[in-house]
């Protein structure tokens, strides 16, 4: 604003409230932003401007506005908390509503039916709160009402109001295209003109029925993206009001019938005839809103589409109501076993983590599962305190409720009974009974990666781990192979087991290192036989009454599938738009189904970006665009990175370079097979990375300038950990199907032959040399849990536990005297490290909290100082993507 006294009055005070930013401008004052110094709040503060304070009337009005607004108490109206006045300013004490206004909502378009209903509902309580103390806005518009990031509606500006019993018309002065004209009689036009009732246009008194209709223009608008009576000029709307209807064929399909009507009523022009009750038009919304799907108050178009209830603005507030189309749908399917005789339309929810909480980041790995008769969706969520639990949500219900008892959980799985629920944490894996536990532990399962499980109606867990597929009974006991993983890597590893419904046959992924002929395998509890009957790069799930669910192309997909004779049969159907990551297949399922047609999935791109933080974790830069990455890896001189970069539209992944000092990329593998988990030389002119180009994955190096070809280093090898700075030796995990995860060792002079470092029954990973190569840092299993440990090099038989309640991902500043590490609550952490031949140890220090889990692989890099760490984490941390639960999913399928 140019306007000197605007100007004048920033970073003044008023009384307690300093003034620190103008928020808008109408004629009924200015808006700011302030800063309540008494009691540590911000509020708005709505400033008559001088201009107008010897204005008796206008004065007059402005107190007037005051004892409206204070006169109002509605969690939909904005609130007023005072009247200030000093130094001859006159102010206005407002809730400060964060949040867009609807206005500019509808400047991205039309509103999805159900999001339109669930603000028009809230409007609807608003405006009835109002009406009952006689009071009438008189000024309803999209400009007029905010929109909370909760998704919660607040009416503003009741500058207009009046008492229904007063003393006529006020006039105003507001913003364009309002129209006003100055007197206190009748005759006077107020309000903005495309939502002014014809009353209201032609100068005649007015009531509450002008609200009604103002509120319908609302409705409309937000349903269209269009005025109900837009025209280029004043004069053009008014005609419009005056005479003519709205067109009523931009009204959307997916429109119920009901709220047509509603519309209808309040924009009827004759106000004897119109809608007389905000009430009557709450009630009518919210039967829309909760009414069983196939009623008279939804169209037969809806029976095509999905109703959407996705908006983030949304959240939890919305849950209410798909609760109780939940119930109303309960009666239709999901309480009979054989459905209904006429098949409703999908209907969506969006599940947002619980307040306070967030998904973990690892994997896109919240792993939603649905209860088998449809009624609960279990996910794993994270606390603002960094506890990664088991929740559970009725999906009747709005509230979600952990597990007690569940700390570190992952992974979970559900009886065939849906009464109980299986979950991997702490080295076990375990059983809760619903509804009170307490949590039973069933048999030893340390973390190894790509675990899971499924419960079968006999009583039998089969779950994936090392040496492949093992069954176990879910009342406890030893674990037996029930399909053992080959010798041979290139045939491929078993894991992601999902019953059939005979509860004797199982689907698993047989994961072969070329991820093109991955497929979907059948095996059974009672012979060694399996069928393999798809090749596709993903888990898989069985869904009544006959299809295998499954990931192609990042996109969710629906396949027939004859569960007796094993057979897929016709061709796979999109079951969503959404984007969903798989690659690599053991990672969490980020989709589950229930027996009756509740399908549970989250949508992830797996985009993640770059950063710069310092330890204290506050961002110091992003570096590059965002993309599908893993690593990163620095080079020596902190001038480049190698990070593996995953093309979703082909699954394939290569590996790119990244120039930190003239902010360039640039491609570096361009192999059809998987090429990741890279690492520079000491001296930075080569890298070292896996790659499955021969069927199995494989060390080979790469001079970083490009030139030459790729050489094989060693055959039939892991994923490199750490190259030694002296540049003598390569540290690289390795995959036994009888120990699981190794470390081992391949010396570059000599006879170059690999000797193993760490190799025992537990999973040893993430092995990284000090700087003077005296000592192996790595993270083991051997607890029940990972930890880490470090131990002489080359080997003694000594090793020392450094982490305590778990730690992973070891990491260490270039002067070996401190050693970083992700601790299972996620924070990293920092441990001083000295001594001779017997190292010692500070106490565990908290540098801050990551997105890390224990599924984490190399998601972090530390500079040589201690000082950063380039971190790999989503774009916007703050910006969760939901779980989407469909309720009758089949009717989704395009077919």
């Amino acid at each position: 604003m140019s306007d000197p006294f605007t100007s004048a009055l920033m970073g003044r005070r008023l009384g307690v409230y300093h003034l620190q930013a103008l928020l808008g401008a109408g004629g009924m004052g200015e808006v700011y932003r302030a800063r309540d110094t008494r009691l540590e709040r911000d509020v708005a503060i709505k400033i008559l401007p001088q201009m107008f304070t010897a204005d008796p009337d206008r004065l007059a009005r402005f107190e007037r506005e005051a004892r409206v607004l204070a006169s109002l108490n509605h969690p939909s109206i904005g609130a007023i908390y005072g009247l200030e006045e000093a130094d001859g300013l006159r102010g206005l004490v407002l809730e400060l509503v964060e949040g867009e206004t609807l206005a500019d909502r509808l400047r991205r378009g039309p509103l999805p039916v159900a999001e339109a209903l669930f603000f028009a509902r809230q409007m609807a309580e608003a405006l009835d709160a109002a009406h009952e103390r006689g009071i009438v806005h008189r000024d309803l518009k999209p400009a007029n009402i905010k929109i909370t990031p909760d998704g919660v509606v607040k009416v503003l500006d009741f500058g207009l109001a009046k008492a229904a019993t007063g003393d006529g018309v006020s006039p105003d002065l507001t913003h364009s295209p309002t129209v006003t004209v100055a007197g206190t009689r009748e005759g006077v036009l107020l309000g903005t003109v495309a939502y002014m009732s014809p009353e209201q246009a032609r100068g005649k008194p007015v009531d509450k029925r002008t609200d009604i209709w103002a509120f319908g223009c609302v409705l409309y608008e937000m349903l269209t993206g269009r005025a109900a009576f837009g025209g280029e000029t004043v004069s053009d709307t008014i005609a419009r009001i005056l005479e003519r209807e709205p067109d009523w064929g931009a009204l959307p399909e997916a429109t119920p019938a009901s709220i047509s009507r509603l519309v209808r009523r309040c924009v009827t022009k004759d106000p004897k005839r119109r809608l007389h009750d905000a009430a009557d038009a709450r009630i009518e919304i919210e039967e829309a809103l909760t009414a069983p799907i196939g009623v008279e108050t939804l169209p037969t178009a809806f029976a095509g589409g999905v109703f959407s209830w996705r908006s983030r603005l949304f959240r939890e507030r919305v849950a209410w109501v798909f609760a109780g189309a939940v119930l109303s749908l309960a009666g239709l399917w999901v309480l009979s076993p054989s459905g209904p005789s006429e098949s409703p339309a999908a209907v969506e929810l969006s599940v947002f983590p619980p307040k306070g909480a967030t998904f973990p980041f690892e994997g896109g790995a919240p792993w939603p599962s649905v209860s088998p008769d449809g009624r609960q969706l279990a996910f794993i969520a994270v606390t603002a305190g960094g506890q990664q639990q088991l929740w559970i949500r009725p999906l009747d219900s709005a509230i979600a409720s952990p597990l007690q008892g569940t700390d570190g959980a992952a992974r979970p799985f559900w009886s065939p009974d849906s009464r109980s629920i299986g979950f991997f944490a702490n080295g076990k894996l375990w059983r809760f009974d619903l509804p009170g536990g307490p949590p039973q532990a069933i048999t030893d399962a340390p973390y190894l990666g790509g675990m899971s499980a499924t419960w079968g109606r006999d009583g039998v867990i089969v779950f994936s781990h090392v040496g492949g597929l093992h069954r176990v009974s879910a009342a406890g006991g030893p674990a037996t192979i029930v399909t053992r993983a080959p010798d041979d890597q290139s045939q491929g590893d078993p894991s992601s087991p999902a019953f059939l419904p005979d509860g004797r046959h199982f689907l698993y992924v047989l994961e072969k290192p070329r991820g093109e002929e991955t497929q979907i395998c059948v095996a059974s509890l009672d012979s060694t036989e399996t069928t393999c009957v798809l090749t596709v790069h993903s888990q898989a799930a069985y869904a009544p009454p006959g299809y295998l669910l499954f990931v192609r192309d990042a996109v969710l997909r629906a396949q027939r599938f004859d569960a007796n004779r094993l057979e897929v049969s016709g061709e796979a159907f999109r079951v969503t738009d959404d984007q969903i990551l798989v690659e690599p297949v053991w990672r969490p399922r980020s989709f589950s189904v229930s027996d009756n047609g509740v399908l549970a999935y989250h949508p992830s791109t797996g985009e993640t970006q770059l950063v710069w933080v310092n330890r204290s974790g506050t961002s110091l830069g992003a570096i590059g665009p965002t993309g599908n990455y893993g690593g990163p890896e620095l080079s020596a001189d902190e001038q480049r990175i190698v990070i593996t970069r995953r093309d979703l539209r082909t699954g394939n992944t290569d590996l790119w370079l990244y120039d930190l000092s003239r902010g360039t990329s640039s491609r570096f593998t361009f192999d059809p097979s998987q090429d990741s988990n890279a690492l520079f030389s000491p001296d930075g002119q080569r890298v070292v990375f896996t790659s499955t180009r021969n069927g199995v994955p494989e060390l080979f190096q790469k001079l970083t300038s490009g030139a030459g070809r790729e050489e094989l280093l060693v055959a039939s090898g892991g994923n490199p950990n750490d190259w030694s700075s002296d540049g003598r030796h390569i540290l690289y995990q390795r995959f036994d199907t009888r120990t699981g995860w190794d470390l081992w060792v391949l010396p570059l002079s000599g006879d170059r032959k690999p000797f193993p470092v760490v190799q025992t029954a537990h999973g040893e990973r993430e092995g990284h040399f000090s700087p003077d190569v005296r000592w192996i840092a790595y993270d083991s299993t051997e607890s029940g849990r990972r930890e880490v440990w470090i131990q002489p090099f080359p080997p003694t038989g000594s090793k020392w536990q450094v982490s305590t309640g778990g730690g992973f991902s070891p990491r260490w500043r270039g002067d070996g005297k401190e050693l970083y590490y992700v601790a299972a609550d996620g924070t990293l952490t920092a441990v001083a490290v000295s001594g001779g031949s017997t190292p010692e140890f500070g106490t565990p220090a908290v540098l801050f909290q990551t997105m890390f889990r224990e599924g984490a692989y190399g998601s972090y890099a530390v500079s040589g100082d201690g000082q950063r760490f380039l971190m790999n984490v989503p774009p916007d941390a703050g910006d969760v993507t939901p779980i989407t639960v469909v309720v009758n999913w089949e009717a989704a399928l395009s077919r």
